[in-house]
This record gives C-alpha cells, sequence and structure tokens, in this order.
C-alpha cells in the first residue's frame, strides 16, 4: 500500500480586518477558490467573537458544509499596537476532505507541535512585514512538514500493525464458529461517531469511504465467548444532504448504535428519530445500543439519566455512556453488541475446523 500525497486540500492564514472582517491573507496552492477562502476566514475568525481576549490553545476540527471539507484550526493572536485592544485575531486552517478526517481526530496531538512551531512562524512574517515570497516559502515547507508526519503515521499504522484477524490461542482444538455482522452506526452530526468508531478500532488510514454518499467502512475482529466476530461498522453521515442516500445503506444490518452527544440536549432528542428513520428501511427487530458520548465532560451534561432510560426503554435498545476521547466503555460496548447478535445467532457465515 502507498500513502496518498493530496491528503492536505490547503492551508489558509486568515486576520480579522477592522474594516473588511474575516479575510483570508494567504494560502497554499494558488488555486483555492475564493469561496473557500471566504468560508474558512469567516467561520474560524467568528469562532472568535465570544471572547476577544483569549482564544483556544488547542487545536480545534470544524467542519465548513458551504464547501464540502473540514479543517484542522490554530488560532493566533499577532500583536499590533495601532489596532483596537493591541493586537490581531488570525487562524491558521489546514483543510481536508471528510474522507480524511479520521487521521485528524486520531493524531490530532501529533500535530500539535508544528502548528505551535508554525503560528511562531506567521507571527514573525507578519511582524517583519515579509514579502509574499517569503510567506511562500514557509507556507510550501509546513505543507511538507505536514505531509511528512502523514507519511510517517501510515507507515506505522499499515506497515507494522498486526495483521492477524485474530488472536492467537492455545486452545487449538476448539472448533470456532464465526459470525458477520454489519452494523450501522448513526446520530447527529459533530456527536463523536467517527471518534468512538477510531478508538474502537485503532485504524485511521485502513478504511473504506464512499466520498460522494457518505459512509465509512471499517472492519473490525473479536473473539466473544467461543465465537468469532467480524464487525463491518457503517459509519453513516448525518447531514441532511445524505438523508436519501444513506437509507440504502440501512439495508442488511445487523444492528445498530445510535449516537448521541451528553451535552447537546438535541442530539438526543433526535435518537427517536434516527430509529425511525432506520425502521422505515428495516422492518425485522434490529438489535443495538444508544451511545451517550462525551462522558468525560462531566460538568457540562445536559440530559438526565432518567430521560436516557425512558428512551432505550421505548426503543428497546441498550444504553452506556461512552468517551471516545478517555476511551471510557469503548470496549465494552462492542463487546456488549456482539453478545447480543451472537445470542440472537444472526448470520452465521461459516464453521471452521481451525481457530
Amino acid at each position: 500500500m502507498t500513502v496518498r500525497t493530496d491528503i492536505i486540500v490547503g492551508i489558509v492564514f486568515s486576520k480579522y480586518d477592522e474594516v473588511a472582517g474575516p479575510d483570508a491573507f494567504y494560502w497554499v496552492p494558488g488555486e483555492l477558490t475564493r469561496e473557500t477562502l471566504s468560508v474558512v476566514s469567516s467561520k474560524t475568525l467568528n469562532m472568535l467573537s465570544g471572547d476577544e481576549h483569549s482564544i483556544p490553545k488547542e487545536l480545534e476540527i470544524v467542519t465548513f458544509p458551504p464547501i464540502d471539507l473540514k479543517g484542522m484550526i490554530k488560532f493566533v493572536q499577532i500583536k499590533d499596537s495601532s489596532k483596537r485592544g493591541g493586537f490581531v485575531n488570525a487562524s491558521i486552517t489546514m483543510l481536508f476532505n471528510d474522507k480524511d478526517a479520521s487521521i485528524f481526530y486520531k493524531y490530532r496531538a501529533e500535530f500539535s507541535q508544528p502548528f505551535d512551531e508554525f503560528s511562531g512562524t506567521v507571527i514573525d512574517l507578519e511582524q517583519s512585514k515579509a514579502s509574499a515570497r517569503d510567506y511562500l516559502e514557509k507556507f510550501t515547507r509546513f505543507s511538507g512538514r505536514i505531509n511528512q508526519i502523514i507519511k510517517d503515521l501510515f507507515e506505522k499504522e499499515v506497515g507494522l500493525k498486526d495483521m492477524v484477524e485474530f488472536p492467537e490461542t492455545d486452545e487449538g482444538a476448539i472448533r470456532y464458529k464465526t459470525y458477520k455482522f454489519k452494523v450501522i452506526v448513526i446520530g447527529d452530526p459533530e456527536v463523536g461517531k467517527t471518534s468512538l468508531i477510531l478508538r474502537y478500532t485503532d485504524n485511521a488510514f485502513r478504511r473504506t469511504y464512499i466520498t460522494t454518499l457518505g459512509v465509512t467502512v471499517t472492519g473490525k475482529n473479536l473473539t466473544y465467548s467461543d465465537r468469532k466476530v467480524k464487525f463491518a461498522l457503517w459509519d453513516i453521515a448525518g447531514q441532511t444532504k445524505f438523508q436519501r442516500t444513506r437509507r440504502h445503506f440501512y439495508e442488511g444490518a445487523h444492528g445498530v448504535i445510535i449516537v448521541f452527544d451528553l451535552t447537546r440536549p438535541e442530539s438526543f432528542e433526535n435518537v427517536g428519530k434516527w430509529y425511525d428513520d432506520v425502521k422505515q428501511s428495516i422492518k425485522h427487530e434490529l438489535p443495538g445500543i444508544i451511545l451517550g458520548n462525551k462522558a468525560d465532560f462531566v460538568n457540562n451534561i445536559k440530559v438526565s439519566s432518567e430521560k436516557i432510560e425512558i428512551m432505550a426503554q421505548k426503543l428497546r435498545l441498550g444504553y452506556i455512556e461512552t468517551s471516545a476521547l478517555e476511551g471510557k466503555n469503548v470496549n465494552e460496548a462492542f463487546l456488549y453488541l456482539a453478545a447480543i447478535l451472537v445470542n440472537k445467532g444472526k448470520e452465521v457465515l461459516e464453521e471452521l475446523g481451525e481457530p
């Protein structure tokens, strides 16, 4: 397998101008469209409008729906005594397609130092009134560094990854049954579906993504009791524009995972709507679980346990609180689902003579 070199769509440096407002000041490659530049500068800098005296220190990952891209953002404040407050708010945004988002969600920490260092470089360029050639050199060098990091991560994950489908066992005489289950993972955008799957499968690169239809398929094999289980996890996009196409991906599902964000009550209220959406395509009983994600945000949880239990009972689904960030209950949730599906005896594909 060879690593792709087209993962980074572009890098945009935006500044807030007191007259023009959010504006893209420099970008690579030069052929990025005006719409792309406008959407990126407006959204990133408007994110700072709440508190003009402080900016997020950590890298942010956001979605830009009008241009069908995502971005990793580093916010910057540039000292300028001629401006109100003595500084200018700015942002450095690295753009990529949704199909590659898993890389940046999983390896966010790997990009933190390069972005910190590059933000210092950009500040120096601004304060020294550098030429366009200087900007081009620095931005090109940064882009090359990011691509090298991605290449190294690819080689580490794919080249060194254990390729054995199931862990070895000393129980060589045992005859294993192998089950294969298609599991659809649904829920509102930005609730953490992709992050949960990444945490469980530990697999950012080796995924199948159907770009135009909004679905990512990731495989995961495990052993449950005396059964081998092959999961095909279908991470289905929650955006409205995929409403028609995603229903085709429900067909043939053996189980469902509905994810909501414990800090966003509206995402919980939509759990029932997601289940009804699935049931329009699947008439038979569909076992599954509801996952309340972002349990690590203890002080920001806004959905009561009582409401969740009522919803779970109504839909006849299990419920588990998870944290994709910390890994809390992630493995347990998928093992719980495997137990449900195996015990129901769904889709036995083959019986192996050897484990």
